[in-house]
């Protein structure tokens, strides 16, 4: 019988042998009595002058677990069980088709695994291309400026997580995080991944997981199609019936689980027009800073900067009050990463982040976020994605329509001038000179004023010379939220379609998104039989 010991510290320095003793200690034990260790868990502590990596271990002892416990009795020394997998009960009710999953992100990747693992022959749909077509639409459009609405940095397979680089930490205590982390890391992840405090899967990586997975999808009896865009639904009696694409065709469908993400615009006024229940929510929007990674690597390190080991630096800076009744924060910060335009219409510009596994561009970047409450719109659920869409067509003209990033360097925004001279970025598709001063809502201007000389006290030069703002990000999170019973996870208006994910409202990153998804494919089980 396993325990889990947790907060076990070494310097910087001190080999990981060491760690047995001190877990010996914790448990109130003698050394030799361990019979083996491994490592659960490992995060850094940057603190100023107290840097140290944290561990949690996973000890197996020849005393017995309960005597233990009872010595201890703190939150350090616990029993431990492997991460809980996903059960599932099939039901008994007849459908009318197989499932149906809607989008290759993290929520419909995993839905449509639990569903293929449990012998449901989902079909899955994705408006966009396979990760290696896709891969070449990215590529041609950084290098030629060749915008494909349907195969970018948001749509294909994979989702727009496929290129945001992957981070994996999330504070859902659902108990099914664990075991999707161990899902990453047997399709393809770094085995790091399963272990680190902060784990980031990396955009040269991720790609060929979604690949892994899909694959095995099909392995169990699944079918996955691309290009084929869900333009309707049909609905009859409170229940979906059929889904129609793009093309015509009409599918049938036992049951749809909705993941299209929170770009899908033209899919969230389908669903309004269609009758399906949407309301608005509140969503992240901003800018992109970005700084050499080095200056980021002074400060949170200090003289212990440049050390390999260490890897690159990152931060979460809040500026209190900065936005009225609300704060200015940093969101998806990216350590040795690159901005990306993760536009998918014509005449926009939009930013993300993302980062390769070893991350080392020797740029650093992060979202500059406030939260925009819907009620700024009188409830209207669409009118969040038009203000998200006009601000992105005044940023690309202003920014001479080129699909260059728009950029200003963060002492001149604060100036309320246009920067002058050629703008250093990470952008491959280049930057060129704005004044977000006239480009922004009021209140986002006012919040980015008063919450960057806030975050520059924390770290020096954070809005300096240095600085260069991108933008604009507008999607750090999407406005619209479908409605869903709390019970059965599937909309009022039809019973039988599930919406799933981040693009549904119900979910903020890789690892939520991915248990969203899970927990509905959960429902359709335990509701239906299979239909194969």
């Amino acid at each position: 019988m396993a325990l889990l010991i947790h907060n076990l510290a070494l310097g910087l320095d001190e080999p990981t042998d060491a760690l047995a003793p001190l877990a010996a200690r914790k448990m109130r034990i003698d050394p030799e009595r361990i019979r083996s260790l491994r490592i659960a868990r490992k995060s850094l502590d940057a603190r100023p002058n107290r840097m140290r990596w944290v561990y949690s271990v996973i000890v197996d002892t020849d005393v017995h677990q309960p005597q233990i416990l009872r010595r201890t009795r703190g939150a350090d020394v616990q029993a431990y069980s492997r991460p809980a997998s996903p059960r599932v009960h099939p039901g008994q009710e007849k459908a009318a088709g197989p499932p149906v999953v809607v989008g290759t992100g993290p929520a419909g990747l995993f839905a449509a695994l639990l569903l293929a693992q449990a012998g449901y022959r989902p079909l899955v749909l994705d408006r966009g291309r396979d990760v290696d077509r896709r891969d070449a639409d990215v590529r041609a459009y950084v290098a030629t400026r060749t915008l494909n609405p349907e195969s970018n940095f948001v749509f294909g397979e994979g989702g727009a997580g496929a290129y945001s680089d992957g981070k994996l930490y999330t504070r859902t205590r659902d108990p099914l995080a664990g075991w999707l982390l161990e899902q990453f890391v047997a399709f393809g992840a770094d085995p790091e991944v399963a272990v680190s405090g902060k784990p980031h899967v990396g955009s040269d990586r991720l790609p060929a997981v979604s690949r892994a997975m899909r694959q095995r999808i099909e392995g169990l009896g699944g079918t996955v199609r691309w290009e084929a865009r869900v333009d309707g639904l049909e609905i009859a009696d409170g229940a979906v019936r059929a889904v129609r694409l793009a093309d015509g065709e009409r599918i049938a469908a036992g049951s749809v689980l909705l993941g299209v993400g929170h770009s899908a615009r033209d899919t969230f006024a389908m669903l309004a027009g269609g009758g399906i229940g949407l309301s608005a929510k509140t969503f992240q929007m901003g800018l992109r800073i970005e700084h050499p990674q080095a200056m980021i690597d002074r400060v949170q390190y200090g003289e212990h900067a440049g050390r390999a080991d260490l890897g690159a630096s990152d931060y979460h800076l809040v500026a209190r009050g900065a936005a009225g009744d609300g704060d200015l924060y940093t969101f998806c910060m990216c350590p040795g990463g690159r901005v990306l335009p993760t536009n998918h219409q014509p005449g926009t510009l939009c930013t993300n982040g993302g980062s390769n596994r070893l991350r080392d561009s020797g740029w650093a970047n992060a979202g500059l976020v406030i939260g925009v409450s819907g009620d700024r719109f009188g409830g209207d659920p669409l009118e969040g994605l038009a203000l998200q869409e006009r601000i992105e067509r005044a940023c690309f003209a202003a920014a001479c329509g080129t699909y260059a990033l728009a950029a200003q360097r963060a002492e001149d925004f604060l100036a309320r001038r246009a920067s002058a001279g050629e703008l250093t970025t990470s952008s491959l598709i280049g930057a060129a000179p704005v004044d977000f001063n006239d480009l922004l809502p009021p209140y986002l201007v006012e919040a980015l004023h008063a919450g960057l000389w806030q975050m520059d006290a924390v770290i020096p030069g954070f809005a300096g010379p240095d600085a260069v703002l991108l933008g604009p990000e507008t999607r750090a999170s999407g406005p619209v939220r479908i409605d869903r019973s709390r019970e059965t996870r599937a909309c009022p208006a039809a019973d039988n379609l599930y919406p799933i994910g981040e693009g549904a409202g119900f979910a903020g990153g890789i690892i939520s998104a991915a248990v969203d998804g899970l927990r509905s494919a959960q429902a359709v089980i335990s509701r239906y039989a299979m239909t194969g």
